[in-house]
Formats: structure tokens, sequence, C-alpha cells
């Protein structure tokens, strides 16, 4: 079985309550009466629900399967890590007014171009319109997800803040072209509004 275990119940609540635990406690498996009720209950929109977390869940899901696809595609990775900081410079360079994070390394491979925008949500709906997926910036502040507030007050985390209400990621594989890449930019910045955290007095 490619995820291994099973649990058998016929309860429907439990049954929610185990495909949630099974990967991380988030609700993206649930059903979507289930899914609507949190994100009401807990006040989460649809882009944020994407890394939510409903309970402290585990990742149930890696194999020996999925562990003899990945050796075999360490044969491409000097090709994927090109790629992929190729496609990272060709962000920064066309979004040279957002905040992004950066490294000292020679090559940044990141699965992701994070940024920051203020009006997110709206962003996020542009570029699902045209095709094109994004995700927040992670999980953002884990002290203000439902399953920490459920036995622990709010936590006053100003960076962590920031990347929870602002923080968005972008595309980047090694299957994208510069053409896509340049697509995505046209794409973001026609509706995007910058957000720093140096203009929330984090420095």
């Amino acid at each position: 079985t490619i995820e291994g275990g099973m649990v058998v119940t016929d309860d429907f609540d439990f049954y929610q309550l185990m495909l949630s635990l099974r990967s991380h406690g988030w609700s993206r498996d649930l059903a979507p009466s289930v899914k609507e009720k949190l994100q009401q209950e807990h006040e989460i929109d649809n882009f944020r629900n994407f890394y939510t977390f409903y309970w402290p869940g585990f990742n149930f899901r890696s194999t020996d399967l999925q562990a003899f696809i990945g050796r075999n595609q360490l044969g491409r990775m000097d090709e994927i890590v090109s790629t992929r900081a190729f496609n990272h410079k060709v962000y920064a360079d066309g979004l040279g007014d957002f905040w992004t994070q950066t490294s000292k390394t020679q090559v940044l491979s990141s699965f992701a171009f994070g940024t920051a925008v203020k009006n997110r949500s709206e962003v996020a709906d542009v570029l699902r319109s045209e095709g094109i997926e994004s995700r927040p910036l992670i999980c953002g502040n884990l002290a203000r997800h439902p399953f920490w507030l459920k036995s622990n007050p709010p936590s006053d985390l100003p960076i962590a803040d920031f990347v929870h209400d602002f923080g968005m990621y972008l595309p980047n594989h090694a299957e994208l072209t510069q053409t896509d890449v340049e697509k995505v930019i046209k794409v973001f910045s026609s509706i995007a509004i910058p957000y720093s955290p140096k203009s929330n007095a984090l420095g």
C-alpha cells in the first residue's frame, strides 16, 4: 500500500479526523462540508486554508517506492538545480520592487519564489484565472493556527506574522521555461501591491 496502514470505521466524523491527521492536520482531503465548517469556525480564507493546520497531525506518506523514484531523480539533480536557480534569478530581476528571500549560497535552487503582497487573495484569484498556481509562503505563524490556539494564547511574533499575512509563493520547477516565468511575472505585476517587512518596522 503506497502510504501503508489502514483505519476502518463507520463513523463519519472519526473518518474525517483520520484523513486530516494522516496529512499534517490540514483539511485538503476532507469532505467539502467539513472543510467549509472548519474555515468558517476559525475564519480562514481559501488561500490561507491550503496551509492551515486544524489538528497536530502527522506525515504518513513516505514509502520505498517514493524513495526509489527520488534516488533516480538524483541523476537529473544538476539539471533541476540549474533550471530552478535560473528561474529564481528571472523572478528576482523581474520583480525588483517586491520583497523576496535571499541567500549567501552561490546557487539558490528554490522550489518556489517567495514574495510578499498586500492584496494576496486578490493576486491568487487573478493568477488562478490565468492557470497559474500560487500558495501561501508555507504556514506563516504556527502560533495562529487552530491547533495551537486551542491550548495556547496568541503570541507576538512579528516576522512570522509578516509571512502569515502577506507571504506567497510563485511557481518554480525544472519544467518551467523562461517564457513561462515571464508570463507569471507579467500577470502577477498587473495586480500585486508590494509589501515589505521594512514598511512594518521589522528592519
